[in-house]
């Protein structure tokens, strides 16, 4: 896996999707979260960015897959689409 890229972390029994920011010596993630939102776009859950930022250190363990790269939606384009 490689900065940049898209994965799914699996986290008290939920996936969550995130971005990979950058990679330690000991195979760790740093990951930067999206969080679902209320909406439906195209019958797939709707991701946002939230405020403050929440990244997390997480071990290659917990990562469940890779994702392809999410699809901006809406006016501004600034709202990832679902996976």
């Amino acid at each position: 896996m490689n900065k940049g890229e898209w994965v799914a972390v699996l986290y008290d029994k939920k996936w969550h999707a995130g971005q990979i920011k950058g990679i330690d010596l000991d195979n760790e993630f740093e990951v930067k979260f999206l969080r679902q939102w209320r909406g439906i776009a195209e019958n797939r859950p709707v991701f946002k960015w939230p405020t403050p930022d929440d990244i997390f250190d997480v071990d290659l363990k917990d990562v469940a897959c890779k994702l392809a790269e999410p699809v901006a939606v809406g006016r501004s384009g600034r709202s990832p689409r679902g996976f």
